[in-house]
């Protein structure tokens, strides 16, 4: 019996800790900003998993390796109005968008997801 409680306690917690790990709220975006040549920034309602000052937006890198492929999820779910989410990995300061003060929930690989619903 004792077994059985500690499976199951180790399972929810597992569960727990893989739902902190950083992936957004799904949301559908509301807005997508090109900055200069420097990458994109998509906006919704997406939360703020990375603790980032600025929250509800997500950072793409133009040196992302899928850059064109993030792009283009990120435009077909605007269009279709369709919720995404993200894989957060850290927050990263944008000078040019929001000065010295904030930073921005970027991901640095390619765990970018539509919805189907």
């Amino acid at each position: 019996m004792l077994r059985k409680i500690f499976f199951i306690a180790s399972l929810l917690i597992g569960f727990s800790v893989y739902a902190d790990h950083g992936r957004t709220s799904s949301a559908i975006p509301t807005g997508i900003n090109t900055v200069q040549s420097s990458g994109f920034i998509i906006y919704g309602d997406f939360g703020n998993p990375g603790g980032c000052t600025n929250a509800n937006s997500i950072w793409i890198s133009k040196s992302h390796a899928q850059y064109d492929q993030l792009y283009s999820v990120a435009l077909s779910a605007l269009m279709a109005g369709k919720k995404v989410n993200g894989y957060i990995h850290s927050c990263i300061s944008i000078p040019w968008l929001s000065g010295t003060t904030k930073d921005y929930n970027t991901i640095t690989a390619g765990d970018f997801i539509i919805n189907s619903q």
